[in-house]
């Protein structure tokens, strides 16, 4: 099965300037019905960042949040097996971030910190859903096309 035919997308952040210091998602992730959570994080012109985490909460306001264990970028392991790196002060980078949900509270988010200036986007892909829908507004999509 192809699972990213049937993921839900959450725009965790707009693209935004975003000025130096903390910052967290417009939207929580609801994890609810799916076992997969992608979290793709997009820098255009960039003073790099300091901090960049999941979060998670058993409340859609996120209060009582804890940090999602594994997900601190800069101190968690990368698929190579060494330490991943935050987002630097360059152009164009992605960072992913590949979450099971078993065992996770139900509602995920994102922290960070810029050391300035830094273009962002951020995006959560849920894959693996117990229940398949082709709703265009349950996929979080305006527009899906299959070629």
């Amino acid at each position: 099965m192809n699972y990213i035919a049937t993921a839900k997308y959450v725009n965790m952040l707009d693209p935004v300037s975003q000025g130096s210091g903390a910052y967290t998602a417009d939207n929580v992730v609801d994890t609810a019905g799916y076992s997969y959570l992608t979290v793709v994080v997009s820098t255009g012109a960039s003073a790099g960042m300091s901090a960049l985490k999941l979060q998670e909460s058993d409340a859609s306001n996120m209060s009582g949040a804890t940090d999602v264990s594994g997900t601190t970028i800069g101190t968690a392991l990368d698929i190579d097996g060494g330490t991943s790196t935050l987002p630097s002060a360059s152009d164009d980078e992605i960072h992913v971030i590949n979450v099971d949900l078993r065992g996770k509270k139900r509602y995920v988010s994102f922290a960070a910190t810029a050391s300035g200036t830094t273009l962002t986007s951020v995006l959560g892909v849920l894959t693996r859903a117990a229940e398949a829908t082709n709703v265009l507004a349950d996929r979080g999509v305006n527009t899906m096309v299959d070629a």
